[in-house]
């Protein structure tokens, strides 16, 4: 038939594929011919035109749902990538967390290396500013202009020391307190009876002040007992290492760092 005979589509390449005998008895087969003839009536056109429209196999069907499928590719693609974007977002930030913290250590490790640095010279430093301040402070309003400005200088220095986290300790070095065994590490324990267990405590004096850099000790406190008050307390005593030392009810006297 001619081409518009075979809307269908199905019928040309059947003689090819049936066989030589098939194809000849098709030749002559009057039902084949009425196929043939029923395919170009506008009935069967009609037909397959409403087919294709409703499975949606028409040119513009077929191009409207490629574009449909593009766009719903692109828009999965693009959540795809702000999802991806995000996620690197929150990488870069904890990565400069990280980066921030590692500088913190390492600006500790050099303050807190500097301080010991200070603190291992046959006089230490670090001690000898404290216990220069500490005179000079107590006796400010006898000073004469040169003092008054070392006594300024001394205290800028100890303000930028706190500021880096380098501190004395006990808070008070002039008056008596009590500390118990499981001090010993904070506190190098001169002179004295020997501590039983954590939980025994004994009246002390500072001899000379230790530094810390928050809760790590660049170098002990000195201390030596003033009085044999061992006793064992039923619970956990109290450290004396981080607050400040309150004077003992029954001590007579107040002795200074020397």
């Amino acid at each position: 038939g001619t081409r518009s005979e075979q809307p269908l589509g199905f019928h040309a390449p059947v003689p090819r594929i049936s066989g030589e005998n098939a194809a000849t008895a098709l030749g002559k087969s009057r039902g084949y011919a009425e196929i043939l003839r029923w395919g170009a009536t506008p009935f069967l056109k009609d037909f397959w035109r409403r087919l294709q429209q409703r499975f949606r196999l028409t040119r513009v069907a077929i191009k409207n749902e490629a574009a449909q499928n593009l766009a719903r590719e692109l828009g999965e693609s693009e959540a795809t990538f702000l999802e991806q974007i995000d996620l690197l977002q929150k990488q870069v930030h904890a990565l400069e967390e990280d980066i921030q913290a590692l500088r913190e250590t390492a600006r500790n490790r050099a303050v807190i290396g500097l301080a010991r640095r200070l603190q291992d010279r046959p006089a230490p430093v670090l001690g000898l500013i404290h216990t220069l301040y500490t005179n000079l402070a107590t006796s400010q309003s006898d000073l004469d202009d040169t003092s008054l400005n070392v006594l300024i200088v001394l205290e800028e220095l100890l303000a930028a020391l706190r500021a880096e986290g380098v501190t004395s300790f006990p808070d008070d070095a002039t008056q008596p307190f009590e500390m118990c065994g499981k001090d010993l590490g904070a506190f190098q324990y001169l002179k004295g009876d020997d501590f039983t267990d954590d939980a025994c405590t004994r009246r002390v004096r500072c001899v000379r002040v230790g530094w810390r850099s928050g809760k790590e000790v660049i170098t002990p406190a000195e201390v030596e007992e003033v009085a044999e008050t061992c006793e064992v307390t039923a619970g956990p005593a109290r450290s004396r290492v981080a607050d400040a030392p309150a004077p003992h009810p029954d001590a007579e006297t107040k002795e200074k760092v020397e």
